[in-house]
């Protein structure tokens, strides 16, 4: 089975693979560090690609790092469908982007974001709020390149 078809297929069963990153339905793999600093009494969340890799050369290292992903809002969008929520462990969080059709575009994991919980699409690219009202914009055409900042 290709890459790109297991990719396709952990889809279907909502599960992704476990680091972060961005996975791409061709394979490619965007390593992202999340980190969270503390200011007062918020909290700001920084999000920077730190590394490209493949979800082949991750398997072959980690053949059962898939998570479970739970499926919480969805939402079509100029460009597709875009899809969240939150994963297995109380802090996981996820938003995939889709074609019109449902074919996996790109799949965005995060252990430490908490769960995402509304989505919508702008010619910006996606905008994913979590449960703590933080919000991440995905870049149209780049969407490793990750900014996140808090509702006001």
């Amino acid at each position: 089975m290709s890459v790109d078809d297991q990719l396709a297929l952990a889809w279907r069963d909502e599960r992704a693979p476990s680091p972060d990153a961005i996975t791409f339905n061709d394979g490619r793999m965007t390593l992202v560090n999340v980190r969270h600093f503390t200011q007062g009494d918020s909290v700001r969340i920084q999000a920077k690609p730190i590394a490209d890799t493949t979800l082949r050369s991750f398997l072959s290292y980690n053949p059962d790092s898939w998570v479970h992903l739970d499926p919480i809002y969805r939402q079509k969008t100029p460009s597709g469908l875009v899809v969240v929520g939150g994963g297995s462990m109380g802090a996981d969080g996820f938003v995939a982007h889709l074609s019109e059709v449902g074919d996996l575009r790109w799949l965005a994991f995060f252990s430490s974001s908490e769960a995402f919980c509304h989505a919508h699409g702008s010619k910006d690219g996606i905008h994913a709020r979590t449960v703590s009202n933080q919000n991440w914009l995905f870049p149209a055409g780049a969407p490793e390149r990750i900014q996140v900042s808090a509702v006001p």
